[in-house]
């Protein structure tokens, strides 16, 4: 199985700020600087969200879910047939297949980033078998190698005897 990221949310931020400055007096992004975070961080966004309704601002593991909602990925997967339609079957995202030929089937795969975090820490479940979880280790190293690191400060990574991490909320 291939799975290359493809897709996230593009900001506006001018638009973006002017709009929210406009209307509230406040800079959405004055909170990223006390965490070092560029705009062109995937997590400056969610963050900033945030700051426009508190006059604290929390880490990004302590952001309220619906936060998360608003930043969408996207997955191109490659495989066999039945691998690729299991893996979509166990996700419940909005998938369409692209190509069928064969041995080959490619999809893509979409959620907000808050679908994605659950989605890959059911998928590397221990109760999982060795493959599928593989898979979803896949995910989630695509996104731990990122900014998106962040998302997961509230879970565990447990080492299974087959190579793979199992992953669990602390």
């Amino acid at each position: 199985m291939e799975i290359k990221l493809i897709a996230a949310t593009t900001i506006d931020w001018k638009t973006y700020i002017d709009f929210i400055q406009s209307t509230t007096s406040i800079s959405p992004t004055r909170c990223l600087d006390k965490y070092e975070i560029t705009l062109d961080s995937p997590i400056a966004f969610i963050m900033s969200l945030q700051n426009i309704n508190s006059a604290k601002i929390q880490y990004l593991s302590k952001i309220i879910d619906s936060y998360f909602k608003h930043y969408q990925i996207s997955f191109l997967l490659k495989g066999d047939y039945e691998t690729v339609v299991q893996i979509i079957q166990s996700t419940g995202l909005p998938t369409t297949i692209l190509y069928k030929k064969k041995d080959i089937c490619i999809a893509i795969i979409s959620g907000s980033i808050y679908d994605w975090h659950y989605t890959i820490i059911t998928g590397c479940s221990k109760e999982n078998t060795h493959i599928k979880r593989k898979i979803f280790n896949d995910f989630f190293f695509i996104l731990n190698s990122s900014e998106l690191y962040r998302l997961w400060n509230n879970v565990s990574r447990v080492k299974q005897i087959d190579g793979t991490i199992a992953l669990e909320v602390k």
